[in-house]
C-alpha cells in the first residue's frame, strides 16, 4: 500500500474516532461503541459488502474500560491489513455520512424546544420591564435606582430580589442564564481530570494493572511415559513394546516436528552437525541397540554413536570407508541385536535416551520433543516459551509496554493482524478462515478462559502462553481441511515462514488420516537414500 493511501485511510479513522466519541473525553466507551454499530448494523456499499466494526474488547487492549486513541488507531491499522484499503476507505465514508446525519438529527431534536423556550420567555421579559426599587433607609441610592429601572438586570439574583418581579420574568431570566452558561460551556477548552502518575508522561492513560493468572507446567518426560505405559504398558512391567513408540515419534515429523522448526526457531543445543530427520526404520533401529546395552553404558550412547550405528547400519558406502575397529563393533553389534529380537520392550532410562538422541539429530530442543509427543497422545497443545515469543513478535507485534511479548495483552486487533500476517485469512474460505471466523474464535476462546477463572467475559482478553496455546489450537481446528494443518504446531510453522524471517518456506504438507501412524512422507540423508 502506498503512503498517500495510508495516509487518507488513517485520516478517515480519525474522523470516525471524532464521531463515535460523542461525550468528548477523547476515548470510546462500551456504550458509545455499542451505539454506533447498531446503527450501522447492515450498513453496505455496492459490491465490497459490509465490514463489522468489532467487538469492544477487541479495542479495549489493556482492560480498563476505555478505548483510547492510542487503541484505536492499532485496530484501525488491523482493519486495513484485514479488508485491504480500498474497502476500508469506501466502508468508512458510508459510515461518516451516516453517523454525521444521526448527530445532526439528534441537535435538532435536542436545540428546537429550548430555541423556543428561550424566544416565549424574551418577549414575555420584554413586554414586562423589571423596575428595582430601594429601601428608604438609602438616600444615595435614590440616583442608582432611578438609572437602573430602565435597565434590564442582568443576574437572577437581582430579579430575585427586586420587588415588583414576577414569576414569568423570574423564570426568563432562569431560562437566559442558563442559556449562557450552556453556549459558554461549549465553546471553551474541556479540562480533563489529570490521571497523570509519578514517572508517567503527562498525555496518557496510565495502564491497567495486568491480570495474572496461572501458567499451565509443560509436559515433562516422566509424565509422557506414564501415559504411554496407561496405554501400551504390558501388564504391570511399566515397559513399553518398541514399535508402540516407533509409531509416534515418526508421526511426530508429519505434524510439524521437523527442519523447518529447527530452521525458524533459535534452539538452545544447535551445534555444527547438520539436523536430520529419522525414519521409522532408523528409530526403531537405535531402540533395539538402546535395548541391547548394559544399563551403565545407555546414558554414555550419544548423539555421534548413534550416527555411526546408522551410517554403518544403512549406509554400505560409510561402511566401506569405516576402520576394522569400527566394522568389528559394528558386527558385534548385530549379534546383540538378534539376542534382542526385533520388537523387544523398553523401559523409562531407555526411552528416556533413545528421545534425547532424537532431539540431538534434529538440532531441536528436547522440550520441544516432549511437548508434541504429549499433544500426539492427549490431543493438548503446549509450546516452549521461545516458540511463542516468536509468533508474537513476527505475527502480531504491537504493545510496547510490555518487556516480554508474553507478558502483553492479546485484544481482538492483535488476533485479527496474527491471522493476517500468518496467511491464515482467506477470504474464499478455501485454504483460510474469513476474518468474521477469526473474531468468533477468539470470542469462543475468551468465554472459555472466563469461565475457567469465573471472569466476565465481555472484559476479558488473553494474555500469557497458556492462553495463546488454547487460541493456536481453537484456530488451527477450524482451519479447512484443504490447509493441510494436521497439528496447532505445523501451523505454528507455516505461520512464522509467512511472517517473512528472511527466508522462503512452504510447510504446508498433504492431508493425512490420522490413523495412518507413521505414514507421512519422511527427508532421510542422501546417502542412505
Amino acid at each position: 500500500m502506498q503512503e498517500e493511501e495510508w495516509r487518507r485511510a488513517k485520516q478517515k479513522g480519525d474522523e470516525l474516532f471524532l464521531l463515535l466519541d460523542t461525550d468528548k473525553d477523547g476515548s470510546i466507551s462500551q456504550k458509545e461503541l455499542e451505539e454506533a454499530r447498531s446503527l450501522l448494523a447492515g450498513c453496505t456499499v455496492d459490491d465490497l459488502g459490509a465490514m463489522d466494526l468489532g467487538e469492544f474488547n477487541g479495542l479495549d487492549n489493556n482492560g480498563d474500560g476505555q478505548a483510547d486513541k492510542l487503541e484505536w488507531n492499532d485496530f484501525i491499522s488491523s482493519l486495513i491489513g484485514v479488508v485491504g484499503h480500498r474497502k476500508f476507505l469506501a466502508c468508512a465514508n458510508a459510515w461518516i455520512e451516516l453517523l454525521t446525519k444521526h448527530v445532526d438529527q439528534v441537535s435538532e431534536i435536542q436545540v428546537d424546544p429550548l430555541i423556543n423556550s428561550l424566544s416565549e420567555a424574551k418577549d414575555q421579559a420584554l413586554e414586562s420591564p423589571v423596575v428595582v426599587q430601594t429601601p428608604a433607609d438609602k438616600p444615595s441610592a435614590t440616583k442608582k435606582t432611578t438609572a437602573s429601572s430602565t435597565r434590564r438586570p442582568s443576574r437572577s439574583k437581582t430579579a430575585g430580589t427586586a420587588s415588583g418581579s414576577t414569576e414569568e420574568e423570574q423564570a426568563a431570566l432562569k431560562i437566559q442564564s442558563s442559556f449562557r452558561g450552556n453556549k459558554a460551556r461549549k465553546t471553551a477548552p474541556v479540562r480533563r481530570k489529570s490521571s497523570v502518575v509519578p514517572g508517567q508522561t503527562s498525555g496518557t492513560r496510565p495502564p491497567a494493572p495486568p491480570v495474572k493468572r496461572p501458567e499451565r507446567k509443560l509436559t515433562t518426560m516422566e509424565e509422557v511415559w506414564n501415559i504411554l505405559c496407561a496405554k501400551f504398558a504390558v501388564e504391570s512391567s511399566r515397559k513399553i513394546e518398541l514399535d508402540d513408540l516407533v509409531g509416534y515419534l515418526a508421526e511426530m515429523e508429519g505434524t510439524g516436528l521437523g527442519m523447518e522448526l529447527a530452521t525458524l526457531v533459535p534452539m538452545a543445543n544447535k551445534d555444527d552437525a547438520v539436523p536430520e530427520i529419522l525414519s521409522p526404520e532408523e528409530l526403531a533401529h537405535l531402540g533395539r541397540i538402546l535395548c541391547g546395552l548394559d544399563s551403565e553404558d545407555v546414558a554414555s550412547f550419544s548423539e555421534e554413536k548413534a550416527r555411526l550405528e546408522l551410517d554403518l547400519f544403512f549406509c554400505p558406502i560409510k561402511r566401506e570407508l569405516a576402520s576394522e575397529d569400527q566394522l568389528r563393533e559394528a558386527d558385534n553389534q548385530q549379534s546383540r541385536l538378534e539376542a534382542v529380537g526385533p520388537n523387544p520392550k523398553l523401559s523409562l532410562v531407555r526411552f528416556r535416551r533413545l528421545v534425547g538422541v532424537l532431539a540431538d539429530i534434529m538440532n531441536i530442543e528436547l522440550q520441544y520433543v516432549v511437548s508434541h509427543l504429549a499433544w500426539l497422545l492427549t490431543g493438548e497443545f503446549e509450546m516452549p516459551e521461545p516458540l511463542a515469543r516468536r509468533l508474537i513478535e513476527k505475527c502480531m507485534p504491537g504493545d510496547q509496554a510490555a518487556s516480554d511479548p508474553l507478558d502483553g495483552t492479546i485484544g481482538m486487533s492483535r488476533v485479527a493482524l496474527l491471522a493476517y500476517n500468518g496467511g491464515l485469512v482467506d477470504t474464499a474460505c478455501a485454504e483460510g478462515l474469513r476474518a468474521c471466523e477469526v473474531s468468533a474464535i477468539y470470542h469462543k476462546v475468551c468465554a472459555q478462559v472466563a469461565a475457567k477463572h469465573h471472569m466476565d467475559p465481555i472484559s476479558m482478553t488473553l494474555r500469557g502462553r497458556t492462553e495463546f496455546e488454547l487460541l493456536l489450537q481453537n484456530i488451527q481446528q477450524a482451519m479447512p481441511a484443504a490447509a493441510g494443518f494436521r497439528s496447532p504446531l505445523q501451523m505454528a510453522v507455516y505461520m512464522l515462514s509467512k511472517a517473512g524471517d528472511g527466508r522462503t518456506l512452504r510447510v504446508n504438507r498433504p492431508v493425512v488420516p490420522a490413523s495412518s501412524v507413521g505414514s507421512a512422507p519422511l527427508t532421510k540423508r542422501p546417502c542412505r537414500n
